[in-house]
């Protein structure tokens, strides 16, 4: 999993600098809209000193509070009772594209790494040693060292590796 997050890094680096792009946009849309909203109404109940369209860096905050589901609602109907429609409007485009699309782009993302990943390691398994791959060569060696010897003549490697069957030896194979 790990592997997968890291070969991934770069995709979620675009992901996130278009999620930072949309977030500039929506800013900056949220600042002329609701930029004005005088804070001392007792109407609000969400919008406040801390949380609002006044600067660029407190509309940055609210929109990134707002795109990970918290209270985005309340901020939503502060806005509608000052500004009206094109509140709702702006609000449900902005939770539409921020947390259910981008969600749904940056699982994908690591999904599709995850997949790629996956598939690699099923044509690497291939070239891997099996039980059965052991196996056959220590019966083979049984038959060129009947005596368990550790070494073998340099002279009887060739018909070794003729006798051991594929992926370690050459048997069935024709070779000059």
């Amino acid at each position: 999993m790990l592997r997968t997050l890291y070969l991934s890094i770069e995709n979620i680096a675009n992901v996130g600098l278009l999620i930072m792009l949309v977030l500039f946009t929506f800013t900056i849309a949220g600042m002329d809209l609701f930029g004005s909203i005088d804070l001392e109404d007792s109407d609000l109940t969400q919008l406040d000193h801390n949380a609002n369209f006044s600067t660029f860096y407190l509309s940055m905050m609210v929109l990134i509070r707002c795109s990970t589901g918290e209270s985005w609602n309340g901020i939503m109907h502060d806005c509608l009772i000052k500004v009206g429609f094109i509140s709702e409007i702006f609000w449900f485009g902005f939770i539409f594209i921020s947390f259910f699309i981008f969600l749904n782009v940056f699982i994908a993302v690591i999904y599709e790494e995850f997949e790629t990943v996956k598939q690699n390691e099923n044509r690497n398994d291939v070239l891997s040693l099996k039980k059965k791959d052991i196996k056959q060569f220590v019966n083979t060696w049984a038959k060129f060292n009947p005596h368990g010897n550790v070494y073998m003549k340099a002279t009887r490697l060739r018909a070794f590796l003729m006798e051991l069957p594929s992926p370690l030896g050459f048997k069935g194979m024709k070779i000059s």
